[in-house]
Parts: C-alpha cells; structure tokens; sequence
C-alpha cells in the first residue's frame, strides 16, 4: 500500500513560507472597477456559452482600444465565467468620466450593431461602474470595492430591469461614482437619467446603485420600478378651505375677521352659530332662495295752494 503522507506533507511544508509571505499585511491599491455580465448566459448550452464568451470579450477590447484605454492603462481582464472585471489604473489617461461618456456608450453602440448583424447571435450586457481599493495576491484580485461592484451588477433589480428594454446594456454605478462624477455634470453628463433604485449589502454594510435610464420603450416598466433611493420633496395637496402660507408681517394677535354682513331676512344667529329659532336638525332647512324684500315706502312733497305738506303717495 503507497502512503502519500509523508509526501503531502511535505508538499505543504514547502508552501508554507509562501503563504506565509501573502499573509502579511497587504497594500491596497485604487482601481476603477468595470463590470459586465453577459444575461441569460445559463440559459444557454455550453457551446452557445462559448460563442458568447468570445463575442463579449472582443466587443469589449474593441471599446476599450475606442476609448483609448489601452493595456498599460488597465490589468488583464478578470474572468467570470459569464462576464468579467476590467480594473483601470488611476491616471489621466483613463478618468472616470472618459469610462461614462465614451467607454460604456461605445460598447452598447457595438453589441447594438452585432445584434443588428447576427440577430440568431444577439446578446444583452449588464455594466457597472465603481472605484476603490483592491488587493492582489497569487490566485488573482479581492476587496470590499469588488465585492460591491458584483453585487450591484448581480442586482434583482437590474436583471428586472434588463428584461424590460430592448436596449443591448443597462449601467449601475456605485453611489460614490455618482456623488463624485455624476451629480456634478462633469462633461455633460446628466444626472437626471440616474435613479437610485437599487440597494446591496456587502459586510453589513448598505451601498446604494443608480442605473441609469435606458432610452428604449419602457416608461410603464420604469414607473413601476421601486424607489428605494431618497424620498423625493413631493409637495403635499393642501386640504380645501386652508391657509396655505402668511406673510411675515402679519400675526394672528393682529388679524381680526370681519363676521359676514347680513343679509335681508337674516335672523341673529347664536354662539354656535345656529339660528336659536331652528331646531338642531339641519336636514329640514329651507333650500328655497330668501323672498325678496318689499319695496320701500318713498316720500315726496307735492305742492299743494296754502303750502307744502307731506303726502304719502296713494
């Protein structure tokens, strides 16, 4: 009988002061962080899986050598299975905006037009957008900002939102990319096309995704998306019959309201309000319009022989 555990012992022994080395403390290093994910992939048999493997990662190449983010600028793509992570150096070559306003837009417009040639091959992309600190060790790339940027591009919500649209890519990006890029228009960007409407946990904490508006037919699957962001100042309908505001200048010690003028036929109503001669039943009020008055009785002076006296009219 062979006995390997001399040998597996010794196989880890000799790995031992490497593993060591990689569990010392690590430096992080800032990345921006693309992700895309190819939808429905597990739907597919492998072979068809492969085809879009392929059709995904040349797309991307070509959006990236576009933008003008060539390899210096970025590490190797990280595969993952069904998409991959482009981690982007910090530098002026590549700034978050160029990713915003070149990058994504060109990969939608090229995975729109392979799905306009090869209709039997088309394909939907889901994208996101996130920076942080990332660490290397010998079996690739980890970190909490990576975390983050999986989660949000696995989102329900997102993957709900895909299948509304025939739109090829659908974007969310992380809550920092927006505050920092987004919100302020850099190149003109506009925010108003991001919606806060996506919410991930990664070790205990909350993040927040805003995907931005797909420009396909989906207004009635759009308003139906929950709001998860920041309430919106909706400004409350005011109830009929109230004071919606005041000048500043007025004060409720220095208002006086005038009670309405009576009209003719009027009787004097009591503290409440009510006419004391009515019983407390309001059903049997009269609806009828009030008689008119009676005309008034007018003087005049007639002229008669032996002086002016006063007459009433016959």
């Amino acid at each position: 009988m062979i006995d390997l555990s001399r040998d597996i012992r010794a196989d880890h022994a000799a790995e031992l002061p490497a593993a060591r080395e990689h569990m010392l403390p690590c430096t992080p290093r800032y990345r921006t962080i693309v992700a895309v994910d190819i939808a429905g992939s597990t739907t597919r048999a492998n072979p068809g899986r492969a085809r879009l493997r392929a059709q995904m990662y040349s797309l991307l190449n070509q959006a990236l050598k576009i933008t003008g983010i060539t390899q210096q600028h970025h590490d190797p793509p990280v595969d993952r299975g069904d998409g991959a992570l482009i981690l982007i150096h910090a530098c002026d070559q590549a700034p978050k905006t160029i990713l915003l306003t070149t990058l994504i837009p060109v990969l939608r417009q090229l995975l729109a037009d392979h799905n306009a040639y090869h209709p039997s091959q088309k394909f939907q992309l889901r994208a996101a957008v996130h920076a942080g600190e990332i660490h290397y060790d010998q079996w690739g790339t980890y970190g909490e900002a990576i975390d983050v940027t999986c989660r949000l591009l696995d989102a329900p919500e997102l993957k709900r939102i895909l299948t509304t649209t025939a739109e090829p890519a659908v974007l969310v990006v992380s809550d920092d990319i927006y505050r920092s890029i987004i919100r302020h228009g850099y190149d003109n960007i506009d925010g108003r096309n991001f919606h806060p409407i996506i919410r991930v946990e990664v070790a205990g904490l909350t993040y927040q995704g805003w995907v931005q508006e797909p420009t396909g037919n989906t207004a009635a699957a759009w308003a139906a998306q929950p709001a998860t962001g920041s309430p919106s100042q909706v400004r409350p309908l005011r109830p009929s019959g109230t004071v919606e505001s005041r000048p500043d200048h007025l004060d409720a010690s220095t208002v006086s309201i005038a009670p309405p003028r009576r009209q003719h036929g009027d009787r004097v109503a009591g503290a409440d309000g009510a006419d004391p001669r009515r019983t407390a039943d309001c059903r049997h009020r009269r609806t009828e319009p009030p008689e008119p008055p009676s005309p008034p009785v007018v003087q005049r002076r007639l002229a008669r022989p032996g002086g002016n006296r006063w007459s009433r009219p016959s």
